[in-house]
């Protein structure tokens, strides 16, 4: 599973054998209502250097902004030619009047928005075009998703999907922010709650801080707003929120609004812990009747506009807890809305994903095209082994201290062959026994970093026969794992009931 898997998979990029317990066709709650509409095409935010729109005048090739409608189409073709299909019914999506976007936003900042559309358009705010056709798609947008969440609402289907461009949760009720002009989520959130609703819950994995949506509710204790993000900060005057965990709303608010800043490298597993340990039991002590996941694929580990690391298979999981809160917590009612992502690829894969999680299929129905994890390990196996070690395990993993200081010790410590019983973080003495078919077993000294989980053995007591092999088996501190050994001198060690990267020094 970690590391380079089977070439051929990276390859065919194509369908997982599908299991014959799979239906071919479904019906009722087990299909998801996709709502969209093609004149969300037409909002072009234009090219240039990234998203600046700007031309430097010394530049061959100028970039589409990454805004730009081709991600969207393959997230509409995956859906109409995947396997996903057959679970799909299709809805054609509307614009949204204005006294509707009243509801969210002020009328003043919608008086600005039908201005500008009016003069032919012009940038918002940094990054953040209305150009000819946008005001149309930024209406439909919003519309599309009102009409999503009243399929709900009027008890026509319990999910709902709302395929959607330009996105939405920057926008704030006074400003525009983040390729942001209408908040499509927070009118959705809003009409449930005129719709009788009493409480909603607002869960967002888009790479950046679901801001827009949070502001809109932050004095109110109706609505608990989610977001898991990376650890960007406020980027400029149109964004002056941070995303720390110290914005927690206020007034009757106080407490409903949950940020989960991320570092950087964050992947599936560091995900997996957030939602289990942090939303998973602060959706169910709210107990909302109504449910709102609100997805950005900018978190994928390829993605040019974020620093993380999910994979299709964290996006499926994502999903699938999303859908089981769902269906215990408000009879499965659940509105997904999209937001970004812009590998125009990956993109789409990694939305197949997610609803087949919140589908609750129980085998995959798509192969990762990517078929390798690239996630920081030092912070994934914090959040994973957090509260899950045994006493004497856990202490021995108290302390942490920077990664860098503290493999510069160990490889200091065994240039000089000095091996000591403990120093800080590190743990002397630790025995690695090798295990290699043909070759006698051999046991290595080895020395362990506690903070960033990393354990270093000296290589020239490994036989050369060793150092050639591909595929050993390892014990470590009596765990039985498979490792490979790869042309960075890494060995990943995966158990369960533990996990460590150990680096042969040279």
């Amino acid at each position: 599973m970690w590391g380079s898997p089977n070439p051929s998979m990276g390859a065919r990029a194509g369908l997982v054998c599908l299991s014959s317990s799979l239906p071919t066709t479904t019906t009722g709650d087990d299909r998801i209502h996709v709502f969209w509409h093609d004149g969300m095409l037409n909002h072009d935010p234009g090219t240039g250097v990234f998203d600046s729109g700007i031309d430097p005048g010394f530049l061959d090739v100028l970039e589409n902004h990454p805004e730009n409608s081709d991600r969207v189409k393959n997230m509409l073709s995956i859906l109409k030619k995947g396997p996903l299909s057959p679970f799909i019914s299709w809805h054609t999506g509307r614009p949204a009047l204005i006294p509707e976007l009243l509801t969210f936003h002020t009328s003043g900042y919608i008086d600005e928005l039908v201005e500008a559309d009016r003069n032919g358009g012009k940038m918002i705010c940094a990054g953040t075009f209305l150009n000819s056709g946008s005001w149309d798609a930024a209406l439909l947008a919003a519309g599309t998703t009102l009409s999503a969440m009243k399929h709900i609402l009027d008890g026509h289907g319990k999910i709902s999907y709302s395929l959607v461009r330009p996105p939405g949760h920057h926008a704030q009720p006074t400003q525009a922010d983040g390729y942001c002009f209408l908040n499509n989520a927070g009118l959705a959130v809003q009409l449930a709650l005129d719709s009788g609703c009493k409480s909603v819950v607002v869960v967002d994995i888009d790479v950046h801080y679901g801001n827009g949506t949070a502001e809109g509710f932050y004095h109110s204790d109706k609505v608990l707003t989610i977001s898991l993000h990376m650890n960007h900060g406020s980027w400029g005057p149109s964004h002056p929120h941070s995303g720390n965990v110290d914005e927690l709303g206020d007034g009757d608010g106080f407490g409903y609004n949950l940020n989960i800043p991320l570092p950087n490298g964050t992947g599936d597993r560091g995900y997996e812990f957030a939602m289990t340990e942090l939303v998973v039991p602060a959706v169910q002590k709210f107990q909302p009747d109504m449910m709102v996941l609100v997805i950005g694929q900018d978190s994928s580990a390829f993605d040019p506009n974020g620093r993380q690391c999910l994979t299709m298979k964290g996006y499926r999981e994502i999903g699938r807890k999303i859908r089981t809160l769902a269906d215990k917590l408000c009879d499965g009612r659940l509105l997904i809305v999209q937001e970004g992502g812009y590998q125009v690829t990956y993109s789409a894969y990694c939305l197949h994903a997610t609803l087949e999680g919140a589908l609750n299929l129980p085998l995959p129905l798509l192969s990762d095209p990517i078929a390798y994890y690239p996630e920081d390990e030092a912070f994934s196996i914090e959040f994973r082994t957090k509260g899950k070690f045994k006493e004497e395990e856990l202490q021995a993993l108290q302390e942490e201290v920077e990664t860098s200081e503290q493999l510069h010790v160990m490889m200091e410590t065994i240039a000089q062959g000095e091996v000591k019983e403990k120093k800080k973080n590190m743990l002397y003495n630790l025995t690695v026994e090798l295990d290699i078919p043909g070759i006698q077993k051999i046991s290595l000294n080895a020395i362990l970093d506690t903070g960033a989980t990393t354990c270093v053995v000296d290589s020239e007591s490994v036989p050369t026969e060793a150092l050639e092999a591909n595929t050993y088996t390892v014990e470590f501190n009596g765990s039985f794992t498979k490792h490979i050994l790869n042309e960075h001198n890494f060995i990943s060690c995966i158990s369960e009931s533990l996990h460590r990267d150990m680096r042969l020094c040279n």
